[in-house]
């Protein structure tokens, strides 16, 4: 047991470093919690089941439906109105109805323009 707790005061200054920036978040739990809906879909599809297709889309729809489905009405109201993370984000809305928000923001109306700086 001593030597667990020599090792975490040896450590304690990589431990405390985030500590010292300005606005650094002091938990994970924004991240954990994102994390944990995104396991209980992946646990409820069986962990990639089927080809690597099928759960590339899989996962681009989950993504797509939690950035875009409507928050709870408390957090509606803390952020002045803003319905989804995708509206927070870009700080409006296209449509009212969250699923033809989705789809205006995921199109690109026809309009395809190659990558900023291809690789």
């Amino acid at each position: 047991m001593m030597d667990k707790i020599k090792k975490i005061r040896n450590n304690l200054k990589k431990f405390t470093k985030p500590y010292d920036l300005a606005g650094s978040h002091r938990t994970s739990n924004m991240i954990d919690r994102l994390m944990q809906r995104m396991d209980r879909y992946l646990f409820n599809t069986q962990y990639f089941h089927g080809n690597i297709e099928s759960a590339e889309l899989g996962i681009r729809a989950w993504a797509l439906i939690n950035n875009f489905a409507p928050s709870n009405p408390m957090t509606v109201q803390k952020y002045q109105g803003l319905q989804s993370p995708a509206e927070r984000l870009n700080g409006f809305r296209y449509h009212e109805n969250w699923l033809q928000n989705l789809m205006i923001s995921s199109s690109l109306k026809g309009y395809r323009s190659p990558p900023r700086n291809p690789l």
